[in-house]
């Protein structure tokens, strides 16, 4: 699954059990908004302070099916942004990001294709003459330029 979509559905799972929240307690227990998205909000993150009013038997009933409900849209909420970031940060996804970014915003640049003994004189002669290159090479340990980006 694309990123963003990861991260932004999950999202979009809390937002949706907070409207829940927030409109269940509007209708069962007659109250405001701001009364409803409170309980929603305190009840969501089980901060644990005292109702706006006292409930009704419907308004526990709900509340038990909230917390339930709240309780599994953070859960799953907290595992993809975990995933996402365990895979972006420990599989060096960001920096394949970044360097690839870089790589698309070049205009007008030169492409080494490998990095033995004539792709390094020319990035020598490339980085000497100021211009922007980028290197293809399977063996990243072969690469050591300072200026150019390298793709492998």
């Amino acid at each position: 699954m694309h990123y963003n979509r990861r991260v932004i559905l999950p999202f979009l799972l809390i937002a949706g059990a907070i409207a829940i929240g927030t409109f269940g307690y509007i209708i069962i227990e007659d109250y405001s908004f701001f009364e409803g998205f409170y309980m929603s909000a305190i009840t969501l993150t089980t901060v644990g302070f005292g109702e706006v009013k006292p409930l009704s038997v419907a308004g526990r009933g709900f509340t038990t099916f909230y917390i339930l409900l709240g309780f599994g849209s953070l859960a799953i909420a907290g595992r993809a942004i975990a995933e996402s970031l365990i895979e972006n940060v420990f599989s060096g996804q960001s920096e394949i990001k970044k360097m690839k970014k870089k790589i698309s915003l070049l205009k007008s640049h030169f492409i080494i294709c490998g990095f033995g003994r004539v792709g390094a004189a020319s990035a020598e002669y490339f980085i000497k003459d100021g211009a922007d290159f980028v290197v293809i090479e399977n063996d990243p340990e072969q690469c050591h330029v300072g200026k150019g980006l390298y793709f492998s």
